[in-house]
């Protein structure tokens, strides 16, 4: 978080970046004019973060985010007003509550960006705390093996259910596997009225625990309801021993929890990689012929957010 830099800050770091590499250009013209060569601009340092051109590069990306950010959050706010007044002309009376003003946009969410990893989004720790990095996500079947992994920069959960659904299903058609996920279970950051609208006949059996908001929509209702029954409310207890194993594995007999590389892409495939040595470690370990040729039942769930490098 060291990184981190808001706007403000930003501006004013590229123009000394900019301001130094001027003086450095100018530096050197006059040392070549004058029969020497230029001193090691780098210190010595190899490498990308050594770069000068790289480290503006990475600014100036961060601080393009920020700003297309702003725009967004400005265009929201026009639309909003034109619709406030449309709806005012049609009905004839104004809109109670204040406008909503456009020259006084304030950001809702983080602020900054990371210089060393702009794609990283700050979020909370696995124990506390805040952190800039990435929210892991994967689908882990009932065997211990994973079936689908997903990186993302947005802490919230819910968003990435049917993606991952989605991803975990086309890898087991692809592997051949015999049958289909049973069952989906997922925690309460997973529950939305959304994400329960997605089950149906062609879909797995949704176990969703409540979230920290209780709702009293109907498919909440109707969850809740089919998570009190005895069978369900078993069912859902093994989320945990089916879901967290896998990942104190990858944590703490792999010893992976930073990201060794930048970007989202990047950091995406090296999840998926270490994900997929987990599943070869398991292999390996058990022979394939003793795991059952079926998936079963699944539980989905975030392993929380990894800190980017940095």
């Amino acid at each position: 978080m060291r990184a981190d830099r808001s706007a403000e800050a930003l501006d004013a770091e590229i123009a000394r970046m900019l301001a130094e590499a001027d003086a450095t250009d100018a530096a050197e013209d006059a040392a070549e004019a004058a029969g020497r060569g230029p001193d090691d601009p780098t210190g010595g340092v190899d490498g990308p973060l050594a770069d000068p051109r790289s480290r503006l590069a990475r600014f100036e990306e961060a601080r393009r985010q920020l700003a297309a950010e702003d725009a967004a959050r400005v265009a929201e706010v026009e639309a909003q007003l034109a619709r406030r007044a449309a709806r005012e002309a049609a009905t004839g009376r104004r809109s109670g509550g204040q406008p909503p003003r456009a020259d006084a946009v304030r950001r809702r969410t983080w602020d900054e960006r990371n210089t060393t990893d702009p794609d990283a989004r700050r979020m909370k720790g696995a124990h506390g705390g805040w952190l800039t990095g990435y929210n892991a996500q994967a689908v882990v079947a009932k065997d211990g093996l994973v079936l689908a992994t997903g990186l993302t920069g947005q802490a919230a959960d819910a968003p990435h259910l049917a993606p991952m659904l989605a991803a975990a299903e086309a890898n087991v058609a692809r592997a051949g596997l015999r049958g289909s996920i049973g069952t989906l279970l997922a925690d309460g950051g997973y529950r939305s009225e959304a994400n329960l609208a997605l089950e149906g006949p062609d879909t797995p059996r949704f176990l969703i625990a409540a979230g920290p908001a209780r709702s009293r929509r109907p498919l909440d209702e109707r969850m809740d309801r089919r998570l009190a029954r005895a069978g369900p409310r078993a069912a859902y207890r093994r989320r945990k021993v089916i879901a967290e194993p896998p990942f104190g594995h990858i944590k703490e007999v792999l010893r992976f929890r930073r990201f060794s590389r930048r970007g989202l892409a990047a950091c995406a495939s090296e999840w998926t990689l270490v994900c997929t040595v987990h599943n070869l470690l398991k292999l390996w370990r058990y022979g394939a012929r003793t795991l059952p040729g079926a998936p079963g039942p699944s539980t989905h769930g975030p392993w929380g957010s990894l800190p980017a490098t940095g």
